[in-house]
C-alpha cells in the first residue's frame, strides 16, 4: 500500500491509511463490522475516525445505537476519498509494473536486477534474457565481516537470473 497524505493549508494531514478507515466504515455503515473488516479492534479504529474528524475539523459521521451515518461533509470525504485512493493504488500498481518491465525485484531490504550491468560479466545469452518472476531471489541479508564476498554472491545471483 502507498502512504500519502490529503493535506489543506492550515489543517493537519489525513494518512492514506486512515483515510481507509474512513472510507471502509462508511461502506459498512457501523464501527464494529468496519473494524473486523479491517482486522483492528473497534476502539482503535473509532480513535482514528475521531482524529480524522478533528483533523478536519467537522463531524463526518452521525453514531447512533444502529451505526453510523454519513453527514454532509462525510459524503463528501467518501467520495473524494475514493479518488484519492483510486489514485494512490494505480500509483502504486503502475510503479509495480514499471520496476517488473526493467526486470526489478524486490527481496527483502536489498534491489535485485536481472539487467546487464558492467559488473555483471553476463554472458550473451543471460544479458538478452528476460528476468523470470519465478527465478531466484536475492538474500536479504549479508555477512558484515565480509562485505566484498557478499557483493560478490549478489552478482553471481544476479547474473543467473
Amino acid at each position: 500500500m502507498v502512504r500519502g497524505t490529503l493535506t489543506t493549508e492550515g489543517v493537519n494531514s489525513v494518512e492514506s491509511r486512515e483515510l481507509r478507515y474512513f472510507v471502509t466504515v462508511a461502506e459498512e455503515g457501523n464501527f464494529t463490522r468496519a473494524a473486523a473488516r479491517l482486522y483492528m479492534t473497534q476502539p482503535a479504529l473509532s480513535r482514528a475516525v475521531r482524529q480524522i474528524e478533528r483533523d478536519l475539523g467537522t463531524v463526518l459521521f452521525i453514531r447512533n445505537h444502529k451505526g453510523a451515518s454519513l453527514t454532509f461533509a462525510g459524503q463528501v470525504l467518501l467520495r473524494e476519498g475514493r479518488a484519492v485512493l483510486q489514485t494512490l493504488d494505480q500509483a502504486e500498481a503502475r510503479t509495480r509494473a514499471a520496476g517488473n518491465i526493467w526486470g526489478l525485484r524486490r527481496t527483502g531490504p536489498a534491489w535485485a536486477s536481472c539487467a546487464p550491468s558492467a559488473t555483471t560479466r553476463a554472458s550473451d545469452e543471460t544479458a538478452t534474457r528476460p528476468c523470470r518472476p519465478e527465478g531466484p531471489s536475492v538474500p536479504s541479508t549479508f555477512p558484515a565481516a565480509r562485505p566484498a564476498v557478499a557483493v560478490t554472491g549478489l552478482v553471481t545471483r544476479q547474473s543467473a537470473c
